[in-house]
């Protein structure tokens, strides 16, 4: 199949939940890059080639040429697809648990540890036969005491205490079996405690930065913090400089948002250096960046790489300008690489 009809096909592989960002990288295609357009919509998405000399492009009297019109309503999305072979995976992304030391404690009248095996038995009896792994992108725990880590641990059943960071521990709770699980530090966890009782077999840090591949897929984990306000750290900046390095295609994880979402409170925690960041992704095959912190699902194209939010499996946040918890279902984020394609899902647990 020529590529100008597999990026066709892709106009039709979406529905209305699926994530409207998707990156193919061609099999078979010339060794030089080969340019096409992603289009995005909340809620739904199409790709289509961006305008070359068999695509669509406007005459001088304004009309169009070609075979169609480009695609209207949609934030069109410039990305460069190279050639590259890997195999096909899930994962799951969740984040913000904020779990207290015992079902006891309710965080604002909320039992966040109600909600949090809500969403394991969810992901158990509706896409964990699928996936390779799950990924929780920080704030473990509210509050960040020997205790609340303990409790985290026997929560999920955890095994394999001899993992390094970012993981994978082995849970099973809810119906799940064995399912590797990676793990993030967010501002709610202390680093020391972190270390100390999730991944003991590590040296403690001021910061979790590390990485892992799977499947040929760099996975790069970036911390930004201990504060609720970001700081792109040097350390950390250093650090995903030199594993973008790794000629692989790359997605990053990290619990603090990169991106402005309309609300003054939560918009202020974006690191004031942030453009550092950005200008060391430039250039590199990054496949998409997952990010927590602000409690809210949301997805953007920044400088051609496709960004998502996540609402917590605690208490989300209303957007609006002034702090406000509300009582909306929490989400997971299925995560899937298929055929060079990276997709995802959104699923919301009733509780």
């Amino acid at each position: 199949m020529s590529a100008r009809r597999r990026l066709s096909s892709l106009r039709n592989q979406w529905d209305r939940n699926t994530l409207a960002a998707s990156i193919r990288l061609w099999q078979g295609l010339p060794t030089r890059s080969f340019c096409c357009h992603l289009c995005l919509m909340h809620g739904a998405g199409r790709a289509y080639e961006a305008p070359t000399r068999r695509s669509p492009v406007k005459n001088r009297a304004g009309s169009w040429k070609g075979n169609r019109k480009p695609l209207s309503g949609f934030l069109a999305h410039h990305i460069s697809i190279h050639k590259i072979t890997f195999m096909n995976f899930s994962f799951i992304q969740i984040t913000d648990h904020h779990l207290t030391e015992s079902d006891t404690v309710l965080l604002d009248g909320f039992s966040t540890r109600h909600a949090f095996r809500s969403v394991l038995k969810h992901i158990a009896q509706n896409t964990g036969t699928n996936v390779d792994f799950i990924v929780s992108t920080g704030d473990i725990v509210e509050n960040p005491t020997e205790t609340a880590y303990q409790s985290f641990l026997h929560m999920v059943n955890a095994r394999n205490a001899s993992a390094k960071i970012p993981g994978p521990i082995s849970v099973s709770t809810e119906g799940l079996l064995n399912l590797p699980m990676y793990l993030l530090p967010g501002n709610h966890d202390d680093r020391d405690n972190f270390f100390k009782y999730l991944f003991p077999k590590s040296v403690s840090a001021n910061l979790m930065n590390a990485a892992f591949t799977h499947k040929d897929i760099q996975f790069i984990c970036l911390d930004f913090g201990p504060h609720s306000k970001a700081k792109a750290h040097s350390e950390t900046l250093d650090f995903l400089s030199r594993s973008l390095n790794v000629n692989l295609p790359s997605i990053v994880l990290m619990h603090h948002q990169l991106i402005k979402i309309g609300s003054r409170w939560l918009d202020e925690f974006i690191a004031d250096d942030i453009h550092k960041f950005w200008n060391i992704l430039s250039g590199h095959n990054v496949l998409g960046i997952f990010c927590g912190h602000i409690h809210t699902t949301y997805e953007r194209i920044i400088n051609n790489i496709p960004v998502f939010g996540l609402r917590s499996t605690a208490c989300p946040f209303v957007m609006q300008d002034e702090p406000l918890a509300c009582l909306l279902p929490p989400h997971y984020r299925l995560v899937t690489v298929q055929n060079g394609i990276l997709s995802t899902q959104v699923f919301e647990v009733p509780l």
